[in-house]
């Protein structure tokens, strides 16, 4: 530890090449599942190497340091990003130096004054992680450009994705397939829950699979969600190193991804030992069956390749190109740059040099890492690969992807069928064109733009079931266009006859209001401080939404509410597991007039159920914040039927105070505003009953 401590410092104050090299040799003994050791190159065209610097960096700022590279060191750059590691994993000054550097190098080999002039040009970029960034960060240079959408959608809202030139969608880390992060609630400090959309103290669990993805369509249309929240971005998938995962490939590439993520063995000191050691797969094995399985398949050309997670050193990088990536991600090196001695006590919040940490008096007494100090290391590192691209007599990574010819495997290598990787398909592709992109949002949603635009307060419009992810353009261009943002300043309703299709009210932005009788899967997905109502049709009170959605309705599917951070709902009858991995907001269930004593609704007629009880089963699995507010009888019998998620026992049940009476008064009377609920009706003019009606669920 001492000896990487020491490294490391030397590597903030160094510039030359044996500094980063050293740090590769150290740091790669700490990863488990390499195979890179295992691979040989071919004997090389032996030239020399131009990259070398002339002298120490020790006196230049980021923008000299890049121009004095070699042209085949700045095409390296071009390739390299940074890992992907969350505001909260790692403290605030960790992650933003870490985003200035690859930023500022970014603009450096262009020239640029700003990141938006190369925003799709090739460079390096940071990546944010799961969870969120800060909303001073978005627009600057200090901003990650690679914004990612995990399972927990921490953060996610209009803004942080307008920023970026990628969104990522992480579907599995290599270093914990099957299993979702965890943010102790001790480190979810006020800063923190700001970033990621929840309550400060709140323990944060992300789910092992993305709710709203359980086929390749259901992953088409999120793409196609993202890329309406935002034209401009790319749209890469991250899923983890496998057997098999060539298959997986072949169906992400199919649903539009622009590029996929082949996530290896690496990852912070916070993942488990026996993840990290015992069910990692190695990412070379799963890159080269992804590369080979879309070559055969004739999808190679359409989609871009990245590997992330064990690439260490500048023979990994080197490596991972002529095994098929266009582009590599590098992680813990940038973390010894900033002073990391790799103590791996990342999850107890208690680093010894204020970088996996959210404590305020470590982060300042002991965090000393700069920019400057990232961008030296990434330089040195592109450096290293650009010294093996030379002795090939290449100048550029692309010109050697899946060049596999180049590759052997050692005499006496331990395991059978490594050179199973090593083939090379017929027709390697050098030069990958981008998947043609499809326009995200629909010619009904840029008609509402330009009437929004010219004042119109109600607007009504008709929309089917092929118009999906309607509202998430208008929150970016309510973002980008001032006069819109100007108009969205007081509240505006679209009012839709006819069913759109899914994920209807996707980011809807503040103040805008909208209004239909039905709805399908994911409505009001993401919602970023817009209002969705569903007031059903004559001749159909079964289901007015389908699955994974939270709005204000009456009868919907399963997993209402799910992962809600702060949106406050009524709904009258929902499927199973309602409020699952919910951390902040409120729900009201309503119920029926039978489980309100004394109450008389006049000309209500019970629905006809899609199931056979008004609430399903598992309610509130890992439900760690806001709240529940339920009929009293309705909560008696969810008990008895053992429908709370752990049997109740991680809840407490409350009697409503004022403040709870008040709260359901109001979300039922601007809900009675756009749906005409009888129910509804009758319990606003009993409000004095609420106390002896209602308990308040919440997670203890």
């Amino acid at each position: 530890m001492a000896l990487i401590k020491g490294l490391s410092q030397q590597l903030f104050r160094s510039s030359f090449l044996n500094s980063v090299s050293s740090v590769e040799q150290r740091v790669s003994r700490k990863v488990c599942g390499q195979l890179t050791r295992f691979l040989s190159t071919s004997p090389t065209i032996q030239q020399e190497f131009s990259g070398v610097p002339k002298r120490p960096y020790d006196d230049l700022s980021i923008e000299k340091m890049v121009n004095e590279q070699s042209a085949t060191t700045i095409n390296c750059l071009k390739v390299i990003d940074a890992g992907a590691m969350s505001f909260g994993s790692i403290s605030g000054p960790a992650h933003e130096s870490i985003a200035e550097a690859m930023n500022r190098i970014y603009m450096a080999i262009y020239g640029a004054d700003n990141l938006d002039s190369v925003l799709n040009k090739r460079g390096p970029r940071s990546n944010s992680g799961e969870g969120g960034e800060k909303k001073l960060r978005l627009g600057t240079d200090r901003k990650s450009n690679i914004k990612q959408v995990s399972t927990g959608r921490f953060g996610v809202n209009g803004y942080y994705l307008a920023d970026p030139a990628e969104i990522e969608i992480k579907v599995a880390q290599g270093v914990k397939p099957g299993d979702g992060g965890h943010l102790p609630g001790e480190k979810v400090t006020v800063e923190i829950a700001d970033a990621r959309g929840t309550v400060p103290g709140v323990p944060l669990v992300s789910p092992p699979p993305h709710h709203d993805i359980y086929s390749i369509e259901d992953l088409k249309q999120l793409i196609k969600d993202l890329k309406t929240a935002n034209p401009k971005a790319a749209i890469p998938v991250k899923i983890a190193s496998g057997y098999g995962v060539g298959i997986v490939a072949l169906g992400i590439a199919k649903a539009g991804a622009d590029s996929i993520n082949i996530a290896g063995p690496g990852g912070t000191g916070a993942t488990s030992i026996s993840s990290k050691y015992e069910v990692v797969h190695p990412w070379e094995l799963g890159l080269a069956e992804v590369h080979q399985t879309l070559q055969m398949n004739g999808l190679r050309p359409s989609v871009g390749l990245k590997v992330s997670g064990g690439i260490q050193t500048g023979l990994d990088g080197f490596q991972a190109f002529l095994l098929g990536a266009n582009r590599i991600e590098i992680g813990s090196g940038l973390l010894v740059s900033l002073g990391c001695i790799m103590a791996e006590v990342c999850h107890k919040g208690t680093c010894p040099v204020g970088i996996a940490t959210t404590n305020q008096v470590l982060i300042d007494e002991k965090f000393k890492g700069e920019p400057i100090h990232v961008a030296r290391y990434v330089i040195q590192y592109a450096q290293s690969v650009a010294r093996y691209l030379e002795r090939y007599g290449f100048t550029d990574p692309n010109q050697v992807v899946g060049q596999t010819d180049l590759l052997g495997v050692k005499d006496g290598a331990p395991l059978t069928h490594l050179d199973r990787a090593l083939v090379k398909m017929a027709d390697p592709y050098r030069m990958f064109a981008k998947l043609k992109r499809v326009e995200g949002s629909s010619y009904s949603e840029r008609e509402v733009i330009s009437r929004l635009g010219h004042g119109e307060e109600r607007i009504h419009i008709e929309l089917n079931n092929t118009e999906t992810s309607f509202g998430a353009r208008i929150g970016y261009r309510s973002i980008r266009d001032s006069q819109l943002k100007k108009q969205l300043s007081t509240p505006k309703v679209v009012d839709i006859s006819g069913v759109p299709g899914q994920s209807f009210g996707l980011l809807a932005p503040k103040n805008l209001v909208l209004v239909a009788d039905l709805a399908n899967d994911g409505t009001a997905k993401m919602l970023d401080g817009g209002s969705v109502y569903l007031r059903g049709n004559a001749g159909n009170q079964t289901c007015m939404s389908g699955n994974s959605g939270y709005f204000g309705a009456r009868f919907v599917g399963d997993r209402a509410f799910v992962l809600n951070k702060g949106t406050h709902g009524v709904i009258e009858q929902c499927g199973q597991m309602l409020a699952e991995y919910m951390t902040g907001g409120s729900v009201v269930v309503l119920g029926s007039p039978d489980y309100y004593e004394g109450l008389t609704v006049s000309g209500y007629e019970d629905p006809v159920l899609f199931r056979d009880e008004v609430v399903g089963p598992n309610i509130g699995a890992s439900f760690t914040g806001g709240s529940l507010f339920l009929p009293v009888l309705l909560h008696d019998e969810l008990s008895s039927k053992q429908y709370y998620s752990d049997g109740g026992r991680l809840f407490n049940v409350q009697k409503l105070t004022n403040e709870d009476i008040n709260h359901i008064a109001d979300l039922l009377t601007r809900q009675q505003g756009y749906i005409d609920s009888l129910l509804g009706d009758s319990l606003l003019e009993n409000v004095d009953c609420f106390k002896e009606w209602f308990v308040k669920v919440t997670p203890k």
